[in-house]
Protein backbone atom coordinates (compact mmCIF):
# COMPACT_ATOMS: atom_id res chain seq x y z
CA UNK A 1 0.00 0.00 0.00
CA UNK A 2 1.10 3.49 -1.28
CA UNK A 3 1.05 6.52 1.85
CA UNK A 4 -0.70 8.19 -1.21
CA UNK A 5 -3.68 5.48 -0.87
CA UNK A 6 -3.76 6.37 2.70
CA UNK A 7 -3.82 10.22 2.26
CA UNK A 8 -0.52 11.16 4.03
CA UNK A 9 2.37 12.45 3.54
CA UNK A 10 5.54 11.51 5.68
CA UNK A 11 7.59 14.30 7.35
CA UNK A 12 11.20 12.70 7.88
CA UNK A 13 14.13 14.13 10.32
CA UNK A 14 17.30 14.84 8.94
CA UNK A 15 20.38 13.36 10.56
CA UNK A 16 23.12 15.77 9.24
CA UNK A 17 24.61 12.82 7.47
CA UNK A 18 26.15 14.07 4.17
CA UNK A 19 24.50 11.72 2.00
CA UNK A 20 20.95 12.00 3.43
CA UNK A 21 19.17 13.51 0.01
CA UNK A 22 20.51 10.65 -1.83
CA UNK A 23 19.97 8.40 0.19
CA UNK A 24 16.64 9.28 1.86
CA UNK A 25 15.06 11.78 0.03
CA UNK A 26 15.66 10.24 -3.65
CA UNK A 27 14.22 7.40 -2.81
CA UNK A 28 11.16 8.66 -1.31
CA UNK A 29 10.09 11.07 -3.61
CA UNK A 30 6.64 12.64 -3.91
CA UNK A 31 5.86 11.23 -0.73
CA UNK A 32 7.89 13.42 1.82
CA UNK A 33 5.91 16.82 2.84
CA UNK A 34 8.77 18.18 5.00
CA UNK A 35 12.29 17.46 6.83
CA UNK A 36 12.07 18.92 9.89
CA UNK A 37 15.70 19.64 12.33
CA UNK A 38 16.25 21.63 14.90
CA UNK A 39 17.53 25.61 14.99
CA UNK A 40 20.78 26.13 15.85
CA UNK A 41 21.74 24.89 19.05
CA UNK A 42 22.18 28.79 21.09
CA UNK A 43 18.95 29.96 19.96
CA UNK A 44 16.87 26.95 21.15
CA UNK A 45 17.14 23.25 22.87
CA UNK A 46 14.95 20.45 23.07
CA UNK A 47 17.52 18.12 25.47
CA UNK A 48 18.04 15.55 22.39
CA UNK A 49 22.01 14.65 21.61
CA UNK A 50 22.85 17.52 18.83
CA UNK A 51 24.66 16.11 16.25
CA UNK A 52 24.95 18.57 14.09
CA UNK A 53 27.46 21.42 13.38
CA UNK A 54 28.75 22.88 16.57
CA UNK A 55 29.48 26.06 14.69
CA UNK A 56 26.58 28.44 13.36
CA UNK A 57 28.22 29.13 9.66
CA UNK A 58 28.96 25.43 9.81
CA UNK A 59 25.22 24.73 10.50
CA UNK A 60 24.17 27.25 7.84
CA UNK A 61 26.40 25.18 5.38
CA UNK A 62 24.69 22.17 6.10
CA UNK A 63 21.59 23.14 6.06
CA UNK A 64 21.93 25.34 2.62
CA UNK A 65 23.29 22.09 1.33
CA UNK A 66 20.30 20.06 2.09
CA UNK A 67 17.84 22.75 0.72
CA UNK A 68 19.40 22.81 -2.27
CA UNK A 69 18.67 18.75 -2.54
CA UNK A 70 15.21 18.69 -0.83
CA UNK A 71 13.63 22.10 -3.13
CA UNK A 72 13.75 20.15 -6.13
CA UNK A 73 11.93 17.00 -4.71
CA UNK A 74 9.29 19.54 -3.43
CA UNK A 75 10.45 18.83 -0.16
CA UNK A 76 10.39 21.60 2.47
CA UNK A 77 12.76 22.18 5.30
CA UNK A 78 10.50 22.73 8.77
CA UNK A 79 12.90 24.64 11.59
CA UNK A 80 11.52 23.40 14.82
CA UNK A 81 12.07 24.76 18.49
CA UNK A 82 10.07 22.74 20.42
CA UNK A 83 10.97 24.05 24.19
CA UNK A 84 9.01 27.27 25.69
CA UNK A 85 12.10 29.75 25.06
CA UNK A 86 13.28 31.32 28.41
CA UNK A 87 13.00 34.99 28.67
CA UNK A 88 16.78 35.29 27.33
CA UNK A 89 16.37 33.63 24.52
CA UNK A 90 13.11 34.65 23.16
CA UNK A 91 14.30 37.94 21.21
CA UNK A 92 17.50 35.66 19.96
CA UNK A 93 14.58 32.73 18.62
CA UNK A 94 12.89 35.40 17.12
CA UNK A 95 15.30 37.28 14.83
CA UNK A 96 16.75 33.73 13.82
CA UNK A 97 13.21 32.56 12.98
CA UNK A 98 12.63 35.52 10.91
CA UNK A 99 16.66 34.86 9.31
CA UNK A 100 15.19 31.12 8.33
CA UNK A 101 12.06 32.38 6.84
CA UNK A 102 13.74 34.39 4.94
CA UNK A 103 16.56 32.50 3.49
CA UNK A 104 14.76 28.83 2.79
CA UNK A 105 12.17 28.93 0.82
CA UNK A 106 8.95 27.13 1.92
CA UNK A 107 10.49 26.58 5.50
CA UNK A 108 8.24 25.82 7.88
CA UNK A 109 9.00 27.42 11.84
CA UNK A 110 7.67 25.51 14.02
CA UNK A 111 7.11 26.61 17.86
CA UNK A 112 6.10 25.63 21.33
CA UNK A 113 6.23 29.08 22.34
CA UNK A 114 2.88 31.06 21.62
CA UNK A 115 4.21 34.25 22.35
CA UNK A 116 7.10 33.81 19.65
CA UNK A 117 4.86 32.42 17.17
CA UNK A 118 2.48 35.84 17.23
CA UNK A 119 5.82 37.84 17.16
CA UNK A 120 7.29 36.29 13.95
CA UNK A 121 4.23 36.90 12.43
CA UNK A 122 3.99 40.37 12.88
CA UNK A 123 6.87 40.95 11.92
CA UNK A 124 7.10 38.35 8.86
CA UNK A 125 3.35 37.90 7.59
CA UNK A 126 3.69 35.35 5.23
CA UNK A 127 5.66 33.09 7.46
CA UNK A 128 4.26 29.71 8.02
CA UNK A 129 4.36 29.34 11.75
CA UNK A 130 3.26 26.37 13.22
CA UNK A 131 2.69 24.56 16.97
CA UNK A 132 4.98 22.36 18.00
CA UNK A 133 4.02 18.80 19.39
CA UNK A 134 2.27 18.39 22.46
CA UNK A 135 0.94 22.02 22.25
CA UNK A 136 -2.28 21.41 20.58
CA UNK A 137 -3.81 18.73 22.85
CA UNK A 138 -7.38 20.11 22.82
CA UNK A 139 -9.88 21.76 20.25
CA UNK A 140 -9.61 24.97 22.46
CA UNK A 141 -5.77 25.37 22.10
CA UNK A 142 -5.95 24.48 18.21
CA UNK A 143 -8.34 27.17 18.05
CA UNK A 144 -6.51 29.97 20.31
CA UNK A 145 -3.29 29.35 17.68
CA UNK A 146 -5.81 29.42 15.07
CA UNK A 147 -6.75 32.94 15.76
CA UNK A 148 -3.10 34.31 16.90
CA UNK A 149 -1.34 33.21 13.67
CA UNK A 150 -3.26 30.87 11.90
CA UNK A 151 -1.33 27.80 11.07
CA UNK A 152 -1.91 25.56 7.91
CA UNK A 153 -0.64 22.79 9.46
CA UNK A 154 -0.75 21.49 13.34
CA UNK A 155 1.35 18.66 14.70
CA UNK A 156 -1.16 16.74 17.50
CA UNK A 157 -0.19 15.69 20.86
CA UNK A 158 0.07 12.05 21.08
CA UNK A 159 -2.99 11.93 23.51
CA UNK A 160 -5.24 12.79 20.54
CA UNK A 161 -3.90 10.04 18.15
CA UNK A 162 -6.66 7.50 18.57
CA UNK A 163 -9.08 10.51 19.40
CA UNK A 164 -10.94 10.09 15.76
CA UNK A 165 -13.80 12.19 17.26
CA UNK A 166 -11.34 15.28 17.53
CA UNK A 167 -9.61 14.99 14.88
CA UNK A 168 -12.96 15.29 12.76
CA UNK A 169 -13.61 18.76 14.97
CA UNK A 170 -9.97 19.98 13.82
CA UNK A 171 -10.33 18.71 10.30
CA UNK A 172 -13.45 20.66 10.68
CA UNK A 173 -11.80 23.73 11.64
CA UNK A 174 -9.44 24.00 8.63
CA UNK A 175 -6.11 22.88 9.45
CA UNK A 176 -4.13 19.73 8.32
CA UNK A 177 -3.07 17.36 10.92
CA UNK A 178 0.51 15.89 11.47
CA UNK A 179 0.87 12.94 14.26
CA UNK A 180 3.94 11.41 15.68
CA UNK A 181 2.65 7.82 15.46
CA UNK A 182 4.93 6.61 18.55
CA UNK A 183 7.49 7.72 20.86
CA UNK A 184 9.57 6.66 24.30
CA UNK A 185 6.77 8.94 26.54
CA UNK A 186 4.20 7.11 28.50
CA UNK A 187 0.10 7.91 28.26
CA UNK A 188 -0.70 11.00 30.59
CA UNK A 189 2.90 11.00 31.92
CA UNK A 190 2.94 12.17 35.11
CA UNK A 191 6.25 13.70 35.21
CA UNK A 192 5.38 16.34 32.18
CA UNK A 193 5.84 19.32 34.19
CA UNK A 194 9.05 18.08 35.68
CA UNK A 195 10.18 17.46 32.28
CA UNK A 196 9.43 20.96 31.02
CA UNK A 197 11.30 22.42 35.08
CA UNK A 198 14.55 19.75 33.43
CA UNK A 199 14.47 21.26 30.02
CA UNK A 200 14.60 24.73 31.20
CA UNK A 201 17.57 23.77 33.64
CA UNK A 202 19.44 22.00 30.63
CA UNK A 203 19.15 25.14 28.84
CA UNK A 204 20.79 26.90 31.66
CA UNK A 205 23.64 24.90 31.85
CA UNK A 206 24.23 25.16 28.10
CA UNK A 207 24.58 28.71 28.89
CA UNK A 208 26.97 28.47 31.51
CA UNK A 209 29.41 25.80 29.77
CA UNK A 210 28.73 27.53 26.33
CA UNK A 211 28.29 23.23 24.52
CA UNK A 212 25.30 21.66 23.05
CA UNK A 213 23.93 18.27 24.29
CA UNK A 214 26.17 15.47 22.51
CA UNK A 215 27.40 12.51 23.07
CA UNK A 216 30.84 13.87 24.45
CA UNK A 217 29.18 16.15 26.80
CA UNK A 218 30.16 16.06 30.24
CA UNK A 219 26.97 16.29 32.04
CA UNK A 220 24.36 14.23 31.22
CA UNK A 221 20.97 15.19 30.02
CA UNK A 222 19.17 15.73 33.31
CA UNK A 223 15.34 14.36 32.61
CA UNK A 224 14.18 12.65 35.34
CA UNK A 225 10.91 10.95 34.11
CA UNK A 226 12.68 8.43 32.58
CA UNK A 227 13.18 6.02 35.69
CA UNK A 228 9.45 5.80 36.16
CA UNK A 229 8.73 5.78 32.78
CA UNK A 230 10.89 3.03 32.19
CA UNK A 231 10.12 1.13 34.74
CA UNK A 232 6.71 0.86 33.24
CA UNK A 233 7.12 0.31 29.42
CA UNK A 234 9.87 -2.25 30.85
CA UNK A 235 6.91 -4.34 32.57
CA UNK A 236 5.04 -6.94 30.64
CA UNK A 237 2.19 -6.17 33.35
CA UNK A 238 2.24 -2.58 32.40
CA UNK A 239 3.68 -2.37 29.09
CA UNK A 240 0.15 -1.56 27.98
CA UNK A 241 0.02 2.16 29.24
CA UNK A 242 2.14 3.39 25.59
CA UNK A 243 -1.31 1.72 23.51
CA UNK A 244 -3.66 4.66 23.80
CA UNK A 245 -1.34 7.38 22.27
CA UNK A 246 0.65 4.94 19.77
CA UNK A 247 -0.56 4.78 16.11
CA UNK A 248 0.53 1.12 14.58
CA UNK A 249 0.64 0.44 10.69
CA UNK A 250 -2.79 -1.32 11.09
CA UNK A 251 -4.35 2.12 12.83
CA UNK A 252 -3.59 3.72 9.25
CA UNK A 253 -6.70 3.13 7.19
CA UNK A 254 -9.11 3.69 10.30
CA UNK A 255 -7.23 7.05 9.91
CA UNK A 256 -7.52 7.76 6.27
CA UNK A 257 -9.30 11.49 5.88
CA UNK A 258 -8.33 12.41 9.74
CA UNK A 259 -4.98 13.27 9.38
CA UNK A 260 -2.20 14.24 6.69
CA UNK A 261 1.18 14.04 7.63
CA UNK A 262 2.59 11.01 9.38
CA UNK A 263 6.17 12.76 11.40
CA UNK A 264 8.87 9.88 11.78
CA UNK A 265 10.44 10.33 15.15
CA UNK A 266 14.77 9.75 14.99
CA UNK A 267 16.84 12.72 14.71
CA UNK A 268 19.88 10.76 15.36
CA UNK A 269 19.21 7.22 13.47
CA UNK A 270 20.87 6.46 10.48
CA UNK A 271 19.60 6.34 7.44
CA UNK A 272 18.95 2.79 7.02
CA UNK A 273 16.78 2.96 10.00
CA UNK A 274 14.96 5.73 9.10
CA UNK A 275 13.66 4.02 5.50
CA UNK A 276 13.06 0.86 7.85
CA UNK A 277 10.65 2.98 10.12
CA UNK A 278 9.04 4.30 7.04
CA UNK A 279 8.50 0.30 5.38
CA UNK A 280 7.38 -0.62 8.73
CA UNK A 281 4.22 2.10 8.39
CA UNK A 282 4.06 1.80 4.17
CA UNK A 283 2.96 -2.10 5.35
CA UNK A 284 -0.40 -0.32 7.00
CA UNK A 285 -1.49 -3.97 8.48
CA UNK A 286 0.78 -5.07 11.68
CA UNK A 287 -0.53 -4.41 14.74
CA UNK A 288 2.41 -5.29 16.63
CA UNK A 289 4.69 -2.71 17.72
CA UNK A 290 8.25 -2.74 16.36
CA UNK A 291 10.11 -1.06 19.61
CA UNK A 292 10.51 -1.39 22.82
CA UNK A 293 8.21 -2.37 24.43
CA UNK A 294 7.06 -4.35 22.01
CA UNK A 295 3.47 -5.46 21.83
CA UNK A 296 0.59 -6.57 19.89
CA UNK A 297 -3.25 -5.37 20.02
CA UNK A 298 -6.28 -7.73 19.10
CA UNK A 299 -7.85 -5.68 16.15
CA UNK A 300 -11.03 -4.28 18.29
CA UNK A 301 -8.29 -2.54 20.33
CA UNK A 302 -9.22 0.67 17.65
CA UNK A 303 -12.76 0.91 18.50
CA UNK A 304 -12.31 0.51 22.45
CA UNK A 305 -10.02 3.01 22.99
CA UNK A 306 -11.32 5.37 20.22
CA UNK A 307 -14.24 5.59 22.48
CA UNK A 308 -13.17 4.68 25.63
CA UNK A 309 -13.59 6.99 28.63
CA UNK A 310 -9.62 6.59 29.71
CA UNK A 311 -10.56 5.24 33.26
CA UNK A 312 -7.70 3.50 33.02
CA UNK A 313 -6.78 3.05 36.98
CA UNK A 314 -10.47 1.39 37.12
CA UNK A 315 -10.72 -0.63 33.69
CA UNK A 316 -8.59 -3.11 33.27
CA UNK A 317 -9.14 -4.05 29.38
CA UNK A 318 -6.09 -3.05 27.74
CA UNK A 319 -4.24 -5.43 30.66
CA UNK A 320 -5.82 -8.18 29.54
CA UNK A 321 -6.09 -7.79 26.00
CA UNK A 322 -2.34 -6.42 25.28
CA UNK A 323 -0.06 -8.90 25.39
CA UNK A 324 3.92 -8.04 25.19
CA UNK A 325 5.52 -10.06 22.51
CA UNK A 326 9.19 -11.10 21.52
CA UNK A 327 11.36 -8.45 19.53
CA UNK A 328 11.09 -9.42 15.95
CA UNK A 329 14.48 -11.29 15.63
CA UNK A 330 13.18 -13.49 18.58
CA UNK A 331 9.91 -14.02 17.21
CA UNK A 332 10.37 -15.08 13.54
CA UNK A 333 12.57 -17.48 14.59
CA UNK A 334 9.97 -20.33 15.76
CA UNK A 335 7.04 -19.41 13.60
CA UNK A 336 5.98 -22.65 11.82
CA UNK A 337 4.83 -22.09 8.34
CA UNK A 338 2.04 -22.98 6.42
CA UNK A 339 2.03 -26.31 5.11
CA UNK A 340 4.85 -27.49 7.17
CA UNK A 341 4.78 -30.95 8.60
CA UNK A 342 4.54 -29.60 12.43
CA UNK A 343 6.80 -32.06 14.23
CA UNK A 344 9.86 -31.76 12.01
CA UNK A 345 11.41 -27.78 12.44
CA UNK A 346 13.89 -28.83 9.49
CA UNK A 347 10.87 -29.35 6.97
CA UNK A 348 11.18 -27.41 3.71
CA UNK A 349 8.17 -24.85 3.83
CA UNK A 350 5.70 -25.72 1.53
CA UNK A 351 2.95 -23.19 -0.53
CA UNK A 352 -0.34 -23.97 1.06
CA UNK A 353 -4.05 -21.91 1.20
CA UNK A 354 -4.13 -20.09 4.34
CA UNK A 355 -6.22 -22.78 6.56
CA UNK A 356 -8.01 -21.73 9.56
CA UNK A 357 -10.44 -23.41 12.40
CA UNK A 358 -13.29 -20.96 13.17
CA UNK A 359 -15.22 -21.48 16.78
CA UNK A 360 -18.66 -19.73 17.47
CA UNK A 361 -19.32 -19.12 21.18
CA UNK A 362 -22.49 -18.23 21.14
CA UNK A 363 -23.81 -15.20 23.46
CA UNK A 364 -24.89 -15.85 26.57
CA UNK A 365 -25.30 -14.06 30.13
CA UNK A 366 -24.68 -10.72 28.90
CA UNK A 367 -21.44 -11.95 27.14
CA UNK A 368 -21.42 -11.32 22.91
CA UNK A 369 -21.10 -13.75 20.77
CA UNK A 370 -17.54 -14.25 19.54
CA UNK A 371 -15.80 -16.57 16.52
CA UNK A 372 -12.71 -18.21 17.95
CA UNK A 373 -9.74 -18.59 15.31
CA UNK A 374 -7.38 -21.33 15.65
CA UNK A 375 -4.41 -21.15 12.55
CA UNK A 376 -1.37 -22.56 11.97
CA UNK A 377 1.29 -20.05 13.99
CA UNK A 378 2.49 -17.27 12.02
CA UNK A 379 3.41 -13.52 12.68
CA UNK A 380 -0.59 -12.29 12.33
CA UNK A 381 -1.81 -10.75 15.43
CA UNK A 382 -3.24 -13.00 17.85
CA UNK A 383 -4.58 -13.05 20.80
CA UNK A 384 -2.25 -16.08 22.35
CA UNK A 385 -0.12 -18.67 20.79
CA UNK A 386 1.27 -22.26 21.44
CA UNK A 387 4.32 -23.84 20.47
CA UNK A 388 2.42 -24.40 16.96
CA UNK A 389 -1.03 -22.73 16.64
CA UNK A 390 -2.42 -19.21 17.12
CA UNK A 391 -5.47 -18.47 18.80
CA UNK A 392 -7.89 -14.92 18.12
CA UNK A 393 -11.17 -13.75 18.12
CA UNK A 394 -13.57 -11.97 16.33
CA UNK A 395 -15.94 -9.73 18.19
CA UNK A 396 -17.19 -6.14 19.36
CA UNK A 397 -15.25 -7.37 23.01
CA UNK A 398 -13.96 -10.43 24.05
CA UNK A 399 -15.43 -10.29 27.61
CA UNK A 400 -14.38 -12.56 30.26
CA UNK A 401 -16.03 -15.57 29.62
CA UNK A 402 -14.29 -15.46 25.95
CA UNK A 403 -11.12 -14.70 27.05
CA UNK A 404 -11.61 -18.20 29.67
CA UNK A 405 -12.94 -20.19 26.49
CA UNK A 406 -10.21 -19.00 23.90
CA UNK A 407 -7.28 -19.89 27.26
CA UNK A 408 -9.12 -23.29 27.89
CA UNK A 409 -8.58 -23.77 23.80
CA UNK A 410 -5.59 -22.65 24.00
CA UNK A 411 -4.42 -25.05 26.98
CA UNK A 412 -6.34 -28.05 25.23
CA UNK A 413 -4.10 -27.44 22.36
CA UNK A 414 -0.81 -27.19 24.55
CA UNK A 415 -1.78 -30.50 26.15
CA UNK A 416 -2.48 -32.35 22.98
CA UNK A 417 0.59 -31.00 21.09
CA UNK A 418 2.32 -32.64 24.11
CA UNK A 419 0.88 -35.95 23.54
CA UNK A 420 -0.71 -36.02 20.35
CA UNK A 421 1.01 -37.96 16.84
CA UNK A 422 -0.64 -35.42 14.50
CA UNK A 423 1.73 -33.74 12.59
CA UNK A 424 0.04 -32.19 9.72
CA UNK A 425 -3.07 -29.53 9.30
CA UNK A 426 -5.19 -32.38 8.28
CA UNK A 427 -4.77 -35.09 10.91
CA UNK A 428 -4.86 -31.59 13.15
CA UNK A 429 -8.63 -30.16 12.11
CA UNK A 430 -10.19 -33.05 13.90
CA UNK A 431 -8.62 -33.11 17.31
CA UNK A 432 -9.49 -29.22 17.22
CA UNK A 433 -12.95 -30.05 16.17
CA UNK A 434 -13.14 -32.55 19.65
CA UNK A 435 -11.79 -30.27 21.69
CA UNK A 436 -13.88 -27.33 20.72
CA UNK A 437 -16.97 -29.24 21.27
CA UNK A 438 -16.03 -30.75 24.67
CA UNK A 439 -15.63 -26.88 25.39
CA UNK A 440 -19.37 -26.46 23.96
CA UNK A 441 -17.71 -24.28 21.04
CA UNK A 442 -19.90 -24.93 17.57
CA UNK A 443 -17.54 -25.71 14.29
CA UNK A 444 -18.03 -22.74 11.49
Amino acid sequence: MSFADLGLKLSLPYNFTPNYVDEVLVPLKGEVEDVYLPVFWTVATSARWWNGPTRYHDYRAVVDKLQAGARPLGIRLAFVANTEPSALQVSSLIDEAIRLHHDYEGATIVLASLEAATKIRQAAPDAEVQPSTSVINTCLKAWYWKKAVNPRVITIDRALNRRPEILRALKAMGFRIKFVAQDNCITSCPEELRHVRDLELIDQMISLTGQPIGPMANFPAIVHCRPFANSLRNDPATAWVMAPKEILPGHLPRLKGLVDILKIEGRTNQNKVLLRRVEYFREAKSLRSDNPPYYEEPPEAWDKLATCDRTCGLCEWCARHIRTVPPPEQLAEPLTPLGVVLDDPDSPAKESPKVEACFRLRAADGSPELILRLAPRSNEPAFVRTNHFSLSYNGSSLGERGEQKIRELAAAVEERETNATASTWEEWRPIFDDEAQRLGLEPV
